[in-house]
């Protein structure tokens, strides 16, 4: 036993290494693409309880295609959306999307698609193009509704859930219809947002996979699907 400690140690090190490598790797493409890609620009946005890293092999992708692209990272718990979108979706555009002549596009996950559907709804880009939704909470998440009745849960995941519950005074189930051209992917095997709860109106074109919520931006069917719908506005 005294043996295995000390190996086991080292195997969870270098494993952690490796891990940290990957990801420090990712990154650094993702902002290289902002520097040397010539393309439109590409924002992504991360669900609850995540952060950019989650979305960083969808993002290696779009910069494969020659996007710019801006992975933004926040605090997903530690705020309501309304002031999530103020205090850094907003500070990071003004940061990073600086050649105002390219379009600029957004692919969200889960929360995200909220973020994006407010940050649009109450700020003009002349640029915008297209939108990607990842199993967002378009008409509210009943796992959301679940953790709103918890006090130890609303705690723990922040006052952003009770943005996305399905109530409707909820702030996803106040907000307009998209004016711009949005796709929507759900996940077959969603347990946080059911199918329908995806759907807003109006929207282009709507894809589901079979996956689950978590991870259903690594998905390749999903990372083809997503670089079809910014080129040509659908799916297949």
């Amino acid at each position: 036993m005294k043996k295995i400690i000390p190996i086991l140690l080292i195997t969870i090190f270098t494993i952690g290494l490796i891990v940290i490598a990957y990801f420090s790797y990712n990154e650094n493409v993702l902002e290289k693409s902002i520097r040397q890609n010539e393309g439109d620009y590409v924002v992504l946005l991360h669900g609850l309880g995540r952060s950019s890293w989650s979305m960083q092999d969808l993002g290696k992708n779009l910069a494969g295609e020659g996007y710019r692209v801006i992975n933004i990272n926040y605090p997903t718990r530690s705020d309501s959306i309304k002031n999530l979108v103020e205090s850094h979706l907003k500070v990071e555009l003004e940061e990073q999307y600086v050649d105002k002549r390219r379009k600029i596009n957004f692919v969200t996950h889960s929360m995200g698609g909220a973020m994006v559907r407010y940050f649009l709804a109450n700020n003009e880009l002349k640029n915008l193009n297209r939108v990607v939704m990842l199993a967002p909470p378009s008409k509210g998440a009943e796992r959301a509704d679940e953790w709103s009745k918890s006090s130890i849960m609303s705690a723990i995941m922040g006052p952003a859930t009770r943005d996305m519950s399905t109530n409707t005074d909820s702030l996803v189930n106040t907000m307009s219809p998209p004016y711009y051209e949005v796709g929507i992917i759900a996940g077959e095997y969603d347990k946080k947002v059911s199918i329908e709860n995806t759907k807003l109106d109006n929207m282009k074109d709507f894809l589901v996979v079979k996956t689950g919520h978590t991870f259903i931006m690594n998905s390749d069917e999903v990372i083809g699907a997503t670089i079809k719908f910014l080129d040509k506005g659908k799916f297949e």
